[in-house]
């Protein structure tokens, strides 16, 4: 929708039906909404020369792989000294029946200027992300046998952030036009919870702790020396 080109809003809605998904969820539903709003446009004299705000708010998911929900026998084949192959089976997978897409929901806001007859271009953004129920290979306790690991939904993750970006046009002609552009950006991130009862995650040379960033890297306690 847009009214007198100047607000212009825009909505969407996204429905997943995934067999990928646990027996327990069989739909995921992912809204999305922004608005725009001209102040200013194409001003002449004066050093500002146009002026944007603008703001979103979205929400998107990642879906387990086509397995991870399931559990399912994987075939072998067992034999003794001096007798033929017996076929058999192993456990292949241990799925979660209650598992779930990633979720994750973001706000953005920002404002976009442009100065000196939009020579200078400035774009400007901060954002907000939260995913609620991340998909992490959580360790199985070693009695059942066969299966070291299955995909859960048990965590929530934060990033926070700012992006600047800063266009300077200097020369401008028929013949040769030169651009600046410079960028900064900054984010926050940190693993805000795991599920009840599940230990910190630590893999090869990272760990996932809450309250840090993740795939944080952690130099072992100095025990002693001489």
């Amino acid at each position: 929708l847009s009214l007198d080109e100047r607000l212009f809003v825009s909505g969407a809605l996204r429905i997943d039906d995934n067999s990928a998904f646990g027996q327990q969820t069989r739909s995921a539903y992912y809204p999305k909404a922004s608005v725009s709003w001209v102040a200013l446009e194409q001003t002449p004299l004066g050093l500002l020369t146009s002026f944007r705000l603008r703001g979103a708010y979205g929400v998107s998911g990642l879906s387990p792989g086509p397995v991870d929900a399931l559990s399912y026998f994987s075939p072998v084949t067992a034999s003794t000294f001096g007798q033929p192959s017996t076929p058999a089976v192993t456990l292949g997978g241990l799925g979660d029946p209650s598992l779930k897409p990633e979720r994750s929901r973001e706000i953005e806001t920002g404002f976009d200027a442009g100065f000196l007859s939009n020579r200078v271009a400035l774009e400007v953004t901060l954002y907000d992300k939260r995913t609620n129920d991340a998909l992490v290979q959580r360790t199985q306790p070693y009695s059942l046998g066969g299966v070291s690991q299955r995909l859960e939904n048990v965590g929530v993750v934060s990033n926070k952030g700012i992006e600047i970006s800063l266009n300077l046009r200097v020369i401008e002609s028929d013949n040769v036009t030169w651009d600046v552009q410079a960028e900064a950006a900054g984010n926050k991130n940190r693993l805000v919870s795991l599920a009840t009862g599940v230990p910190p995650i630590v893999g090869f040379g990272f760990k996932n702790i809450p309250g840090y960033p993740m795939f944080g890297i952690w130099w072992p306690d100095l025990v002693s020396y001489n």
